[in-house]
């Protein structure tokens, strides 16, 4: 029986995933993964398909990993403490989740016979400003050079790296549309240089599906995207409650504690050097530096030495009408009182 396995399962992106996984039938079998028992049964019942099964536990615990993990083929993790902020004060809290849950995923999957493992990594982890970002540079790290050991145990593993996921639940449009609808304005922008690279979740999912299948080892998959402008998601979001014409209520709070980012980056000008631009996948393939597993290597279009791929530097971008539309359309239900 194939299997998929998704860790932090009861998030934004593990409920896209799973609807997307359902609706195409990729897996006979679909096991979340997470901690609180509440969001699991919320999900259940908004699911609501035997194909579903929920095992409580945590990443932190990987006896409990190779238990949930007997029988499965694939894993998509995403398990993660997230937040920037709160990171700087909770520095071992971060490491505990994103690197170490990382390591006991990575390792109980090999253990186990788990075919493909991939990390859902991120932005935040290019050119690491904050202690997140670092737990996440480190997690990534760790997952490529794990093919050492797991490729020669038929585990393969590898990393999606994309940028901020519109309508996720906590996300800034979120936040935004919250102020709209109480009509608590104005909006509160860190900064109106702030861009950052947009995906929405249906897109995000369908992105993690599609790397998971492609996925060879070792290396990280960055989608093409376009960006958006802070100031235009809040913009986008007041015209829809109020009248166009009239100017968007902003106040300028300054950066967050902990290193927050006024741009983003997902390919630095180091990793330029191992990049490839993949056509038909609409993605760039980030080769590991060094590898020690015999695999065929990523054909495609390689990039400039030199080359970045930053939000603020984008060909394209997202408009306030687009974001608009994207409300309705894209807008994450909430699961019960979440």
């Amino acid at each position: 029986m194939t299997s998929l396995l998704i860790t932090g399962g009861t998030g934004s992106l593990g409920r896209a995933l799973v609807k997307l996984v359902l609706a195409e039938g990729v897996y006979e079998r679909v096991v979340v993964f997470s901690r609180d028992e509440f969001k699991q049964a919320m999900m259940a019942e908004e699911v609501g398909d035997a194909r579903v099964r929920f095992f409580l536990g945590d990443v932190r615990d990987p006896e409990r990993l190779r238990r949930a993990l007997v029988g499965v083929s694939d894993v998509v993790h995403a398990a993660a403490l997230k937040w920037v902020a709160s990171g700087a004060y909770n520095t071992d809290e971060l490491f505990r989740t994103n690197f170490d849950g990382t390591r006991h995923v990575v390792d109980a999957a090999a253990e186990r016979g788990v075919g493909r493992v991939l990390l859902i990594a991120s932005d935040k982890g290019c050119h690491a400003a904050n202690a997140y970002g670092a737990s996440k540079f480190a997690a990534e790290s760790y997952a490529v050079g794990a093919n050492a050991f797991t490729f020669p145990r038929g585990c393969r593993v590898g990393c999606a790296r994309y940028g901020n996921v519109l309508w996720s639940r906590g996300s800034v449009a979120y936040r935004f549309d919250a102020t709209g609808l109480t009509g608590s304005f104005p909006y509160r922008v860190t900064d109106r240089r702030m861009t950052r690279f947009g995906m929405r979740l249906s897109e995000a999912a369908g992105f993690v599906l599609s790397a998971l299948g492609a996925l060879r080892g070792g290396e990280v998959f960055v989608p093409r995207l376009p960006s958006w402008r802070i100031v235009d998601v809040a913009a986008a979001d007041y015209h829809a409650h109020r009248r166009p014409s009239e100017v968007t209520p902003i106040v300028v709070t300054g950066l967050r504690g902990g290193g927050e980012k006024i741009h983003e980056t997902l390919i630095t000008e180091e990793e330029s050097r191992r990049t490839v631009w993949v056509p038909a996948g609409e993605r760039w393939v980030i080769e590991p530096e060094s590898r020690s597993w015999d695999r065929e290597a990523w054909a495609g279009d390689p990039v400039p030495e030199g080359w970045s791929y930053t939000s603020d530097k984008n060909a394209e971008w997202l408009s306030e009408a687009e974001l608009q539309d994207t409300f309705v359309t894209e807008m994450e239900p909430p699961l019960a009182a979440v």
